[in-house]
């Protein structure tokens, strides 16, 4: 019995271990969105020409929003039928075949403007074709209080500049089992892995804490324009949006050097080509050093010096302020390596919330990329800190996932490590109860079993 005591303390700990809380403050920022539920239903249509037809349409508006994006309940479309969905404002335009829209979990790309025109294209001789729209989500008109948190950008002068790195993108990610009223804003880039599968796709790289348990509909935005002077973002094409797969996500957020996140994108609704076919350009992992002449590309908040709250200065978006319009647009600052323990990595770049998971690269060759930003806090020493790019954990992690042998596990939410952990000592407490009742051969197993089930649910709790 003093083996299974063993055996269950391990794998408490080893169930215990990814989550580990630290006052660092994490670089993401969250983007305030409302939630409409609404009941669109086309009903079944059929086409019994030769040629496609349009055979509905809708539009799909909301009075004063800035952006929009639907949520569809459910969808059928037969054969080559397909939907296509159209900015009234830009004319942004995304196709969906029923591939593309189950890579997209029913979901579409961010459209700028109030409103879209859904159209139902169904195929020559095609039947059943529907669409089901039951929610649909705009930006929040309304700006929240600034919160309290610890300043990041640490000087008077804020030195990023607007910039356009192809490699680098906005990442806008959606938590399902939390609050829905908003999203997170990270940054993520490309890197020069190939996954053997698709030798035209390369994989992506961010801070793990973007990606939080429950966090889905994540997408990945490249050739970001200018926001609104009133700090609404404006969204790409769709033909430059992608969606992570959610089968090749992995991240991790144990604090400063072991916050990394690695993922592949879903190729383009509209072009089937993949980030690397579209933007042909990427990053090569190279060694941090201590003094390297350094270099960000993030898409962080922008706002005034002169915030009346000091933590906030350069980065708490205000409307009407000179620099609103480069809020979580691309920027990029220089600076210096600092420190660096282990696999932590210190620098002093401007950095602002949305800069998560932005490449610091080396200033003499931006194509080399040292490191992972994850968080800023004027208030320690040093000040801004990331991951080490050769991280063993992250390097295991891409060669799974350059391999395929890699499949998304569940991930613990705070009430489900709770769960979990509860689950664990309960039956620690059974089986040293029962000792002299239950046989090692018979006691391992039902441990086993039971800590599968509890880690099974409270993944999804």
């Amino acid at each position: 019995m003093a083996f299974l005591k063993n055996v269950s303390l391990i794998l408490s700990i080893a169930a215990l271990s990814p989550v580990i809380f630290t006052s660092t403050i994490r670089a993401s920022t969250i983007i305030y969105q409302d939630v409409h539920q609404i009941q669109i239903v086309s009903g079944p249509r059929s086409n019994t020409t030769g040629q496609e037809a349009t055979v509905f349409t809708q539009v799909v508006d909301v009075a004063k929003a800035p952006w929009i994006r639907l949520v569809f309940n459910s969808v059928h479309l037969d054969g080559n039928s397909y939907l296509k969905i159209k900015s009234i404002k830009d004319g942004s335009t995304q196709i969906h075949t029923a591939r593309s829209l189950a890579e997209w979990e029913n979901t579409t790309a961010y459209f700028n403007g109030s409103g879209v025109i859904v159209e139902l294209v169904a195929a020559p001789q095609s039947a059943g074709n529907f669409v089901e729209i039951n929610q649909v989500i705009t930006g929040d008109l309304v700006q929240p209080p600034q919160p309290a948190e610890p300043a990041k950008v640490c000087d008077s002068i804020d030195t990023r500049v607007q910039h356009n790195n192809p490699a680098t993108a906005r990442l806008l990610i959606t938590n399902s089992t939390k609050d829905p009223s908003y999203t997170s804003g990270c940054t993520g880039f490309i890197i020069s892995v190939a996954p053997n599968s698709d030798t035209t796709d390369r994989l992506m790289l961010s801070a793990g804490h973007c990606f939080e348990p429950g966090a889905r509909h994540a997408v990945v935005q490249f050739d970001v324009p200018n926001s609104n002077t009133n700090c609404f973002l404006e969204h790409p094409g769709a033909v430059n949006q992608f969606y992570v797969n959610g089968d090749f996500l992995l991240a991790v957020s144990n604090g400063v050097g072991d916050d990394w996140a690695v993922f592949r994108c879903f190729k383009n609704s509209n072009t089937n080509k993949t980030i690397h076919q579209e933007q042909n350009a990427q990053f090569t992992m190279d060694t941090p050093a201590v003094s390297l002449a350094v270099r960000k590309y993030g898409y962080g908040v922008d706002g005034s010096a002169n915030d009346p709250d000091s933590n906030w200065r350069h980065c708490w978006c205000v409307n009407g302020d000179s620099e609103a319009t480069k809020s979580q647009t691309q920027q990029t600052s220089t600076g210096t390596i600092t420190a660096k323990t282990g696999n932590r990595v210190h620098h002093d770049i401007h950095t602002c919330g949305g800069d998560s998971g932005s490449p610091i690269a080396k200033d003499s060759d931006t194509t080399k990329v040292v490191a992972i930003h994850m968080a800023g806090n004027c208030d320690s020493i040093p000040p801004n800190s990331g991951t080490d790019v050769n991280h063993p954990n992250l390097q295991a992690a891409i060669n799974s996932i350059k391999l395929g042998s890699f499949k998304r596990t569940p991930l613990l939410s705070s009430w489900g490590l709770i769960a979990l952990s509860l689950s664990l000592i309960l039956t620690v407490f059974f089986v040293w109860h029962r000792r002299r009742k239950l046989s090692l051969p018979v006691a391992l197993p039902f441990f086993l079993l039971v800590f599968a089930l509890s880690f099974y649910l409270s993944s999804s709790i």
